[in-house]
C-alpha cells in the first residue's frame, strides 16, 4: 500500500508542476470534468485514495500525516456527493474565471502536498 501512496505523491507533484507551468491545461481539464458523471467519478476516486492512505498510514514513517491526508480525502469525497454535481459545477465555473496568476498559486498546493506525502511515507 505504501508504494501506491508514494506513486500518488509523485503524480500530485507532476500534476501541480504541469498546472504551474501551463494553467491553460488545468482549465481544459476542469472543463472536461464538469460533466456530472465525471464529478461523481472524482468523488469515488477520492474515496478509494482516502482508503488507501488510511490503510497505508501504519506503515508510513510519519503515519499521522498520511492518516490525516486519507481522512481529508474521504471527507472531500463525501462532500462531493453531499453537495451534488450542480454546486461542484458552479465552483468549477468560478475557478475557470480566475486569472492565470491565481491558478498558478493554487497549483503550488499539489506540489507541496506531493512533497509532504513523499517525505511522510
Amino acid at each position: 500500500m505504501l508504494i501506491i501512496v508514494k506513486i500518488l505523491g509523485v503524480v500530485m507533484m507532476i500534476a501541480g508542476l504541469t498546472f504551474l507551468i501551463k494553467p491553460a491545461f488545468m482549465k481544459k481539464l476542469i472543463s472536461f470534468m464538469k460533466e456530472a458523471k465525471r464529478i461523481y467519478a472524482i468523488g469515488a476516486l477520492r474515496l478509494v485514495f482516502g482508503a488507501i492512505f488510511i490503510l497505508a498510514a501504519p506503515q508510513a514513517s510519519c503515519s499521522a500525516v498520511i492518516m490525516v491526508i486519507g481522512i481529508l480525502l474521504v471527507i472531500s469525497s463525501i462532500s462531493i456527493f453531499a453537495m451534488g454535481a450542480k454546486r461542484i459545477k458552479a465552483m468549477m465555473e468560478w475557478y475557470l474565471k480566475m486569472p492565470d496568476s491565481n491558478m498558478r498559486l493554487f497549483a503550488i498546493v499539489p506540489v507541496l502536498l506531493g512533497i509532504l506525502i513523499l517525505y511522510s511515507s
